[in-house]
């Protein structure tokens, strides 16, 4: 066997790169070498709120997922795949339905027609629909009564209304009522004007925000399976704090008599204490210093020191105690 610096280095290199990028390709390519799904194309006249990763459902079943939407010309061309085995005619239809009201959407594939459709075919408009939104049906109200003409609109109607005065009373009674109608119309029409303005916003900001308000009704769901889990710990707190509160009340029920004699004690000692609040700091002082002073005495050993002026005793009394303190510890006096 030959040592590797005995080998040749260019068809070593050589092969090992080849082999590398043999190994790259396959791994890039392997999820696409046992794929399970067919492609298929559609042409839409808007993407609507569709976007890539959106689910193709059958009959409410999911069998593929949206992968991509690129504008073609003056329509859209949707690209997505189709579970392997799942039938499709050669006229089916596909139509985008609307997942929630505030817009978000999946493509749902209808099979029409004999045969089958042929990977990569594509669906042309004509059998394909978008259906119209909530945020949509609010934009479209906005500009629409933004556009009317509300003093050609007053003239008109003040119009019908001369022209039926020879009606009937009803009529003529109906034709008041839209003639006064139009006549408050006319008079807020830039109140009606902001309330639309206002509204097309809001149908803006809805649209906007669509991915967050559906994110948060989602987590409503996960609060309130959270306070399912926590139903029986919740009652069992609600029941515990309902025995305290009993208990609580059983306790001063029995021991009134006891806390009324003890409450009104209190009530003479707190008033005694503040009334001799004065004195009795003047007094913590005094104690203070008569305690180090007994310290300062006492601190020697089993005896006390005691100082006395030579007027008050006699020195041979004095002479007396030293004498016998010191070999029996007193003297009598």
């Amino acid at each position: 066997m030959k040592l590797f610096s005995e080998r040749r280095p260019v068809p070593l290199a050589i092969g090992t790169v080849v082999v590398t990028i043999a190994a790259l390709v396959f791994a890039l390519e392997f999820g696409k070498i046992f794929t399970s799904a067919t492609t298929y194309h559609a042409n839409l006249a808007n993407a609507a709120s569709l976007a890539p990763g959106e689910d193709v459902r059958l009959s409410g079943v999911r069998v593929g997922t949206v992968k991509s939407l690129s504008l073609d010309g003056d329509h859209v061309r949707m690209t997505f795949t189709v579970r392997h085995g799942v039938r499709l005619g050669a006229d089916t239809r596909l139509n985008v339905e609307v997942l929630t009201p505030l817009g978000n959407e999946y493509v749902t594939v209808v099979p029409e027609g004999a045969g089958q459709l042929p990977a990569g075919a594509t669906i042309p408009i004509e059998r394909t629909s978008i259906p119209l939104t909530l945020v949509d049906a609010f934009s479209k109200l906005g500009s629409t009564l933004g556009r009317i003409d509300v003093s050609t609109l007053t003239k008109s109607l003040d119009a019908v209304s001369a022209a039926t005065t020879t009606s009937p009373k009803t009529v003529r009674a109906a034709m008041r009522g839209i003639a006064a109608l139009s006549t408050n119309f006319a008079k807020h029409e830039n109140d009606f004007n902001r309330l639309f303005t206002a509204g097309d916003q809001v149908s803006r900001v809805l649209d906007q925000r669509r991915a967050e308000i559906v994110a948060i009704m989602g987590q409503s769901d996960q609060v309130l399976q959270v306070l399912s889990e926590r139903k029986a710990a919740l009652t069992a707190l609600s029941t515990s704090v309902d025995r305290l509160a009993r208990h609580v009340e059983t306790l001063l029920r029995h021991t009134h008599a006891d806390l009324g004699p003890l409450l009104q004690n209190l009530d003479v000692i707190s008033r005694v204490l503040d009334k001799n609040k004065r004195a009795i700091g003047h007094a913590i002082p005094t104690l203070a210093t008569f305690d180090q002073n007994a310290a300062n005495a006492n601190g020697s050993g089993l005896f006390n020191d005691l100082w006395a002026p030579t007027l008050l005793i006699p020195d041979n009394v004095i002479k007396q105690c030293s004498d016998r303190g010191q070999t029996t510890g007193g003297c009598d006096l």
